[in-house]
């Protein structure tokens, strides 16, 4: 069945979506019944069908990459209490509490305490 993908002009442009173009058939299209062998008979794949959704998803992902390269991420301005993530050295675990982990670290030269918060706490305490 694959050997007979490889003639679509869409995959031999773009090699790199075959893994991605395969997982689209295998998982997205329902399979054709299969014999008592286990085996699927070539003649019950609908090759128009796989085809055409083959071509939305390569349509998909080639505007997806445009729009992607044509808006490059946009740098957020640092607000005045926010550190550089880069200078930060995070380093062993000092406590572990109901909150959180308490990590010794390093922070542009200077030894900092690092509070690195547990999320399901945030969450559940949210809801609540």
């Amino acid at each position: 069945m694959v050997a007979s993908l490889t003639p679509y002009p869409s995959l031999t442009k773009t090699p790199r979506h075959f893994h991605s173009l395969l997982h689209l058939y295998l998982f997205v299209s329902p399979p054709p019944p299969p014999n008592n062998d286990g085996f699927v008979r070539a003649d019950q794949i609908d090759l128009k069908s796989l085809d055409e959704q083959l071509e939305r998803h390569l349509t998909r992902v080639w505007t997806m990459e445009k729009n992607k390269n044509n808006h490059p991420p946009t740098a957020t301005k640092r607000q005045e209490w926010e550190i550089d993530p880069s200078k930060l050295i995070v380093k062993s675990a000092l406590a572990r509490g109901t909150y959180g982990t308490v990590h010794r670290g390093v922070y542009d030269g200077v030894d900092v305490a690092v509070q690195d918060a547990h999320t399901s706490n945030k969450t559940s305490q949210a809801s609540a």
